[in-house]
């Protein structure tokens, strides 16, 4: 012990006290401004608070250790955000890593298209000896034609690291170097590659779109696709339709990925809890759908219009029973949704009819499949109301469908229709007081 102490510091106390404190830590006690002042603390304490100042040390570790404790307790979705943070990181170091590899490799393939590039100069004749390029010209513009021949490779690499923006940017000035120099055949080469990194943005794009995206994303994709070819060939309404469809198509499948998810865990649950999942999906990623259509598809005049037509309150003429009177008896269930899907939506000539028509002909098939599963009247009262909220969500945008359903049960052929007009209505007025003792309690507020 007296050979660690001498081998310490030429401070008794400072000796005594290192003893208590592990090899690893003894470095970083030394080197602290700290240390000083705390010894000349405990050297002015008398003999009986000097033990209390040791009660207080184990005081203030037992509160630091439960300070600890309750960060770990209330932070630790952080950690694990941070943990896969620095997995993040570590993929693009390594993708970082293997583009520098590519652009050594590229380096090489510069200097041998270089050597090309000097050939085909050389071989050009010049009706002018003074335009003739020799190799003294070649050599004071190699930082230019290096330039050129990184096009492919770095249009490709905004490309994938999602600076699409920039990515264009250079396709159209590669354009403009083909079509100013449209006899040279390495200039058509570098023109190819770029058309086909320009190819690849185009499925990431549209493989962003199945997705869950944001609208701020769903707007900057919608316009990078605009300036892409096919859709920068055509004309303004056909490009418009096309992306119209190609959006809903995407999203279709976002919102089918979606329930097939739910679907895999059908036979484990109730059948009250897998509906109102199923309707939990449709409210959110339809509604989002819809709300995204609207912005990025309609102009300011088409949007108000259609945003006054959505605030509307639904016209008793398409009530469920008004529904009922109105369709033969004779024609199918399935023609009769058709129909009065579209005169309900007003939406005649529309994609998102549709569209809206595809996901209530599912949402009312699974009801069909789970709803007479449901034996118990609270559990089927709580779905109805669930699927009064949701219809009363989606009214906002104009699709309201709550009374389509209701009217499709009672068009069906059973003797037990799906949902009754007693159940329906009860849930319809049910919404209606909790929607206004919310309202009333938010003015109160």
């Amino acid at each position: 012990m007296s050979g660690v102490l001498s081998s310490a510091t030429n401070d008794p106390l400072l000796d005594i006290l290192l003893l208590s404190v592990d090899e690893s830590l003894r470095n970083q006690v030394l080197r602290s401004d700290k240390t000083s002042s705390y010894l000349n603390h405990l050297r002015k304490l008398s003999p009986d608070v000097l033990e209390d100042e040791k009660d207080q040390l184990i005081v203030n570790n037992k509160a630091i250790e439960s300070s600890i404790s309750k960060l770990a307790e209330n932070s630790y979705l952080q950690f694990i955000v941070a943990s896969q943070s620095m997995k993040k990181l570590s993929v693009v170091e390594e993708k970082f890593e293997h583009e520098v590899g590519r652009t050594i490799e590229l380096g090489t393939q510069l200097d041998q298209e270089a050597a090309k590039l000097i050939e085909e100069m050389e071989a050009i004749n010049y009706e002018s000896s003074r335009q003739r390029i020799t190799p003294v010209v070649l050599l004071d513009n190699i930082d230019k034609i290096q330039d050129i021949l990184e096009l492919p490779s770095l249009t490709l690499t905004c490309v994938h690291n999602g600076y699409y923006s920039e990515a264009l940017d250079l396709a159209s000035h590669t354009r403009r170097l083909g079509v100013r120099f449209n006899g040279i055949g390495i200039i058509g080469n570098i023109v190819e590659e770029v058309e086909q990194a320009m190819d690849e943005m185009i499925v990431q794009l549209l493989e962003l779109l199945k997705h869950n995206v944001r609208l701020p994303m769903v707007i900057k994709t919608i316009s990078y696709l605009r300036r892409l070819k096919p859709f920068s060939t055509m004309s303004t309404q056909k490009c418009t339709e096309q992306l119209q469809k190609l959006f809903l198509t995407l999203r279709m499948v976002f919102i089918n990925n979606q329930l097939n998810l739910l679907n895999s865990i059908a036979s484990t649950i109730d059948p009250d809890k897998y509906l109102k999942r199923y309707i939990e999906v449709i409210r959110e990623h339809v509604f989002a759908t819809i709300v995204n259509f609207n912005t990025v598809f309609l102009n300011k005049s088409e949007f108000a219009s259609r945003s006054q037509a959505s605030s509307m309150p639904i016209s008793p003429s398409l009530s469920s029973a008004s529904l009922i009177s109105t369709v033969p008896k004779s024609s199918s269930i399935e023609n009769d949704f058709i129909e009065e899907t579209s005169q309900c939506f007003n939406l005649q000539g529309s994609i998102l009819g549709p569209f809206m028509r595809k996901i209530i002909s599912d949402l009312y098939d699974k009801l069909n499949e789970f709803a007479p599963k449901i034996t118990d009247r609270h559990l089927r009262e709580s779905l109805w109301l669930q699927i009064a909220y949701c219809s009363a969500s989606m009214s906002r945008v104009g699709f309201e469908f709550g009374s389509i359903l209701q009217g499709l049960s009672c068009l069906s052929n059973n003797d037990d229709p799906l949902i009754t007009s007693e159940e329906w209505n009860r849930a319809l007025e049910k919404q209606r007081e909790i929607s206004i003792r919310l309202g009333s309690s938010g003015n109160r507020a």
